[in-house]
């Protein structure tokens, strides 16, 4: 929330260009936090859309002297909004931004039993175990912001509005049908991103 302000602040004090020299940055690339990489694209003087891609993977590894175990994680969000301009001053412009999110998350788990019998006596229980939890996730909102451009093919923005999401998470490996395999979660809350864009 700090971090929206404080762009917004920045924008407003730093130096203006002329209207007609923002209006002619129609494409760019955004970066932004929560970690983000998109498009921007001004469809017209009022809306602009912006497509957002993010990606993260993990490994993690971790022994002791009865397991090891190993958890590999990956997460895939994909992620649209519309931009439609509110107000303008010169190269600052206020907006309201519909937004809607899709995540896919994939955690594996794998665990190795150290056997604690003598070489070549059989085991009583199994000594590895591979475990697959699938989640997914949708959200939408809506946000209220600020971009501006203080130099040429630059500019920066700020946001912050309200979303809604369903999350849903799955136990692929898990064959106990009374084990309940699938839980789903609604979470409501605040949401805030800030980042720059680079114009072509």
């Amino acid at each position: 929330m700090r971090m929206t302000w404080a762009v917004a602040v920045l924008v407003m004090v730093m130096g203006w260009r002329t209207a007609a020299s923002a209006q002619d940055e129609r494409v760019g690339l955004t970066m932004g936090y929560p970690t983000a990489v998109g498009v921007l694209w001004q469809v017209s003087d009022r809306v602009a859309i912006r497509p957002e891609f993010s990606w993260a993977q993990q490994s993690l590894d971790n022994e002791n002297g009865f397991a090891q175990t190993a958890v590999d994680s990956t997460g895939v969000s994909v992620a649209i909004s519309a931009l439609v301009r509110l107000r303008q001053w010169g190269p600052v412009r206020s907006y309201v931004a519909p937004r809607f999110e899709a995540t896919r998350t994939t955690v594996e788990t794998t665990v190795d039993l150290q056997s604690v019998f003598p070489p070549g006596f059989p085991s009583p229980l199994p000594t590895s175990q591979t475990t697959k939890v699938t989640g997914t996730a949708y959200e939408g909102g809506g946000s209220i912001g600020v971009q501006a451009s203080p130099a040429p093919h630059f500019g920066v923005f700020g946001e912050v509005g309200v979303m809604y999401a369903r999350n849903k998470t799955s136990d692929a490996s898990s064959t106990t049908p009374l084990s309940s395999p699938t839980t789903r979660a609604h979470t409501v809350g605040l949401r805030s991103a800030v980042g720059v864009i680079l114009f072509f």
